[in-house]
């Protein structure tokens, strides 16, 4: 089941959600742009391998460049296996270690308790399965819940 199917299941469609491929839905990292800001994000949730790691770090960059303050997580298995490589290489907020639907469905949960804000360092650290920085400038400090 993908995540947004469950987090829909789960919160009686409170949630809308886009899935965006690259390499199907956008051929350049200008269509990603015009699609992430048509769709105005809350949040936004990607997945990778470890073999598109190095495209995976660009297109966090890139994102990042149109959207400093709207917070990234990701998951697949890159992130599981190596959190610490996409903690500190790209300005992600918070890596999913392992299956996805509870992480993520208690991280979307808290964020709708707080009108849609990221939560807090002391509510992450209660969400078993996040990897994140303590601070996203200072990404020496980590964190494995």
């Amino acid at each position: 089941m993908s995540i947004l199917t469950y987090l829909n299941s789960l919160y009686d469609g409170k949630i809308y959600g886009e899935i965006i491929k690259t390499g199907v839905d956008v051929e350049s990292f200008e269509e990603l742009r015009k699609c992430v800001l048509d769709f105005n994000p809350n949040l936004i949730a990607t997945r990778t391998m470890t073999y598109f790691k190095d495209f995976f770090f660009e297109t966090i960059k890139e994102i990042r460049s149109y959207l400093p303050d709207v917070p990234i997580i990701a998951g697949g298995p890159h992130p599981t296996i190596a959190p610490d490589d996409c903690l500190l290489n790209t300005e992600i907020d918070a890596c999913v270690v392992g299956e996805g639907e509870i992480i993520v469905s208690n991280l979307v949960g808290n964020m709708l308790k707080n009108n849609g804000k990221f939560p807090s360092t002391k509510d992450l650290r209660e969400i078993r399965g996040l990897a994140f920085a303590v601070n996203r400038f200072v990404p020496s400090k980590l964190y494995h819940g």
